[in-house]
């Protein structure tokens, strides 16, 4: 009996590839949200995640904000202060909407003067990216800073980059380079997310 389910596992293994292995692989898949601190210095992220497909994955960060309804929107002014109003795409600096003063005053009342910059608060992020093969070997993805600014997408997020993964386990480490003691008890979430495309 003993000999049958070592010869069906084998099997299962031969026939279907990774996929026996991956049933029992406790590494997190994206989606994935990572709370972080951005009001110290310092790695931030150091964690192994997998990509059970070849799909392109966003990393962001995720701002979150009080309810509304509790204080008339004065939370969520403030978040949207700090990330800003132009549009960037990912992380490569390409502008993609540029906002208005106006605009931006009417929103944000006396939080803001004409020396206010659109792009909100630069936040510099050193990420780095490894693939870990299954044959042991190691491949740098990303080993950069990225001077993040502006959102994308018209709500309080904001891309950093994006990156066309093939299926495989890889290690991430992310280090916050500026401390914003103004993000004191904001609830922030660095988020890999993946789109599989056959």
């Amino acid at each position: 009996m003993f000999k049958l389910g070592v010869i069906i596992m084998a099997l299962s293994a031969s026939l279907f590839g990774n996929w026996f292995t991956d049933l029992f692989d406790s590494t997190p898949t994206p989606t994935i949200k990572i709370p972080v601190d951005l009001t110290k210095a310092g790695v931030i992220v150091d964690m192994e995640f997998r990509v059970d497909y070849d799909e392109s994955t966003r990393f962001s960060l995720d701002f979150e904000c009080k309810d509304v309804k509790l204080d008339g929107g004065l939370d969520c002014n403030k978040v949207q202060k700090f990330v800003g109003f132009n549009g960037y795409l990912y992380g490569d600096g390409k502008k993609i909407t540029i906002a208005n003063y106006a605009r931006a005053k009417r929103m944000l009342g006396d939080n803001i003067d004409n020396t206010y910059d659109l792009d909100g608060t630069m936040i510099a992020l050193r990420i780095s990216l490894t693939q870990l093969s299954q044959d042991g070997t190691q491949k740098n993805i990303i080993d950069k800073v990225f001077e993040t600014k502006g959102q994308n997408g018209g709500t309080i997020y904001r891309d950093i980059t994006v990156k066309y993964l093939e299926k495989d386990k890889y290690k991430l480490t992310i280090e916050n380079l500026i401390s914003f003691k103004e993000l004191e008890n904001r609830h922030i979430d660095f988020k890999i997310q993946s789109t599989y495309k056959k």
